[in-house]
């Protein structure tokens, strides 16, 4: 589940088997259902006022998105002649919590350990929690709340492990970064690390032209000349799992080599993308 193809601005979502959706800087536009999709025993056609379209397979949806991208932004006047922009000012809950997807992208992405993360966690829910007041039922409030014991948990983890290993593992644990540990452990076994073959062409293929749809995974820019970057190198281990593989243009291709992009936002980056199978 997640984007499984993109132009510009324009996303196509998988949310469910038979169910994606057409955005436009996160906003849904369109649902399409394909012949897969089983509705849920909770879904309400009256509540939801998103346009649903339904298409024969999923070429006809991916025709249907790119031809939505190929007409370009969307017009603020829907397709039942109502004003969508003056739903949005009357909705003020709907840009805040836009602003918190936002929020929650920049937080999977900190390059930082997770005691740092925690805590931003905690401050961000709070500050939510404070503005909304007690109103559990908001879907705002539920966010924040979310945020702040996520971020809680971390923390009263970080004290599990020091009660079991001892309080200076917690602290490397909660406070020190990826990079400073990784290189640690690079220096004292650098002899023992096997290095990994080059993937096979079967595997690139499969990641270029399915998965990455030939556009760099990291800046979203098609290009002719895509390469496959290992996120832990292949002269330290870094196995060929897609999951440790992003296509990258050349020019991140070479930022991502220097250090330039960290592992933990390329991790990050991966983790969003749709999965594939290489075998």
């Amino acid at each position: 589940m997640g984007v499984v193809r993109r132009e510009g601005d324009w996303r196509l979502e998988k949310h469910d088997e038979g169910l994606y959706k057409i955005t436009y800087q996160r906003d849904v536009q369109l649902k399409v259902l394909t012949p897969d999709h089983s509705p849920g025993s909770f879904e309400n056609p009256t509540i939801d006022t998103v346009p649903v379209h339904e298409v024969g397979s999923y070429e006809e949806a991916k025709g249907l998105f790119e031809e939505k991208a190929h007409d370009g932004a969307p017009s603020s006047i829907g397709l039942s002649g109502e004003n969508q922009m003056e739903s949005i000012d009357t909705n003020p809950d709907q840009g805040v919590e836009r602003e918190l997807d936002a929020v929650g992208e920049e937080l999977e992405d900190i390059d930082a350990p997770p005691g740092v993360i925690a805590i931003a966690l905690i401050i961000v829910g709070g500050g939510v929690l404070s503005t909304q007041g007690w109103q559990p039922t908001e879907s705002v409030f539920q966010v924040g709340a979310l945020m702040a014991v996520g971020g809680l948990l971390i923390l009263a983890w970080g004290v599990v492990v020091g009660k079991s290993n001892g309080w200076n593992v917690a602290k490397e644990f909660l406070f020190e970064s990826e990079s400073g540990s990784s290189s640690s452990q690079k220096s004292g076994s650098d002899s023992d690390v096997r290095t990994t073959p080059p993937p096979s062409e079967k595997t690139k293929n499969t990641l270029i032209f399915e998965r990455a749809d030939q556009w760099c995974e990291w800046c979203g820019d098609r290009s002719d000349h895509l390469e496959v970057h290992h996120i832990e190198p292949r002269s330290e281990g870094g196995s060929n799992e897609p999951d440790n593989l992003i296509v990258l243009c050349p020019n991140h291709h070479r930022q991502a080599d220097k250090g330039g992009i960290s592992k933990t936002k390329l991790k990050a980056k991966v983790r969003r993308l749709p999965e594939v199978s290489v075998e």
